[in-house]
């Protein structure tokens, strides 16, 4: 699509930075080792934070996380970006810990640039070391950029470079209803299948 020029669709309902890092191997490789090639960086993303959990705080940490479910079901269903916030989000904690902060506030900074959602946790890094550094400006500035991202993404660029078939403003589209339709025509329809099949 931005190929014939529609460059309204360029984030496609998300803004993704990183997934121009990841659509590398797409212009060097065949499809189907390009797609082999990011399933397996993205397991391994995920497998990551396991080594420091272990060099650190030993094996039942370790152990823990690597056992823990909804860590894998991040990349039981096809490759998606999210994968990235779990290592970042661990080296936040991880080098804010060690007190190692500069590297903590610049984890937290590419946390909001995985997916605009991401800003909100971004923004609550900085309450996080607002309270657990309290004579520190680094919070309530880490808070102010998530919070300004995180608007500036979902009322602005978002607003300005999506697809047509995309909405991003409420309500139905094509897109949205024939991938959620099974629950419902309606939002009320939806809350109410949610509540009676769960």
């Amino acid at each position: 699509m931005i190929a014939s020029g529609q460059w309204q669709s360029l984030f496609l309902s998300h803004i993704q930075p990183f997934g121009l890092f990841w659509a590398i191997p797409f212009y060097f490789l065949s499809t189907d080792w390009a797609a082999t090639i990011i399933l397996i960086c993205q397991a391994a993303f995920l497998v990551l934070p396991v080594i420091g959990l272990y060099r650190h705080f030993g094996i039942i940490p370790a152990l823990a996380f690597s056992f823990y479910f909804p860590l894998w079901y991040n990349a039981l269903f096809d490759f998606h970006i999210d994968h990235l916030a779990i290592p970042i989000l661990f080296g936040f904690f991880f080098f804010e810990r060690k007190g190692k902060l500069p590297h903590a506030i610049f984890l937290a900074v590419l946390l909001a640039l995985v997916k605009e959602p991401f800003a909100l946790q971004t923004a609550f890094c900085g309450l996080y070391l607002s309270v657990a550094r309290k004579n520190n400006l680094s919070g309530p500035l880490l808070t102010l950029f998530g919070v300004v991202y995180f608007t500036l993404a979902t009322q602005y660029i978002q607003h300005y470079f999506n697809s047509p078939f995309i909405s991003i403003t409420g309500g139905w589209d094509l897109v949205s209803n024939t991938t959620f339709g099974w629950l419902g025509n309606s939002k009320q329809e939806i809350i109410l299948f949610l509540i009676t099949n769960p």
